[in-house]
C-alpha cells in the first residue's frame, strides 16, 4: 500500500476511534444540587408584558401587564414586578388594580399581589387599599385577609379584611368595620 493512503486510513481510523469513545456532554452533567438549582430558574424571561383576555363574546374582560414578568415552569407560575390589572365589569364598569409585585397562577386564574395594593373604581374613583389581595380573575373577585382601607371622596371605611365583587361592585367588610362619613354640604 502506498504511504498516502495508509496515512489517510490510519487518519480515519483515529477520527472513528476519537468519535466513538469521546462523548463532551460527560463533562457538563451537573450534580443533584446543581440540578434542584436549575430547576427553580425561571425559564422565561419578560420585559414589559401585557396580556389581554376576551370574554367568549368577543369583549375585553381584562388586562394584565407588568415591568418584568419571570415564568417558572415548575411552579406554573409567573412573578410580576409592579404589575397591573385592568377589569371590565359586565356592567360596562371597569376597575383598575396596581401593586408593588404579584404572582400569577395561570391555571387557577388567581392573582396574588403584595406591597402597596390599590384597586380603583374608574367610574366612581372609590379606592381599596391594602398590603395584600388575591384576585380571582375568572370569579372577578378580590380578596383580602389583611387591613382594608377604602376611600371615596372624603369618606372612609377600614376593616380587617374584605371580597370585593368586581361586576356588582358590592364589598363584603370583614370584621373590626370602622367608618368616618363626611356629609356633603347642602
Amino acid at each position: 500500500m502506498p504511504r498516502p493512503t495508509l496515512q489517510i486510513l490510519l487518519g480515519i481510523t483515529v477520527v472513528i476511534a476519537f468519535s466513538a469513545y469521546w462523548n463532551p456532554l460527560t463533562g457538563y452533567i451537573a450534580d443533584e444540587q446543581t440540578s434542584a438549582r436549575r430547576e427553580g430558574l425561571a425559564t422565561t424571561y419578560i420585559d414589559q408584558p401585557r396580556s389581554w383576555r376576551y370574554d367568549e363574546n368577543g369583549k375585553l374582560a381584562d388586562i394584565l401587564e407588568a415591568t418584568k414578568a419571570e415564568y417558572f415552569r415548575a411552579d406554573d407560575e409567573t412573578l410580576l414586578d409592579q404589575p397591573r390589572f385592568y377589569s371590565q365589569a359586565d356592567s360596562e364598569r371597569s376597575w383598575s388594580v396596581a401593586s408593588d409585585r404579584g404572582r400569577y397562577k395561570q391555571r387557577r386564574g388567581l392573582l396574588f399581589l403584595r406591597g402597596a395594593v390599590n384597586i380603583i373604581n374608574d367610574q366612581s374613583g372609590a379606592s381599596f387599599s391594602s398590603r395584600a389581595m388575591t384576585v380571582h380573575i375568572n370569579k372577578k373577585t378580590a380578596e383580602s385577609q389583611v387591613p382594608v382601607t377604602i376611600i371615596h371622596g372624603a369618606n372612609s371605611i377600614q376593616a380587617k379584611g374584605m371580597v370585593l365583587n368586581l361586576n356588582n361592585e358590592t364589598a363584603l367588610m370583614k370584621p373590626n368595620v370602622e367608618s368616618l362619613y363626611v356629609a356633603s354640604p347642602s
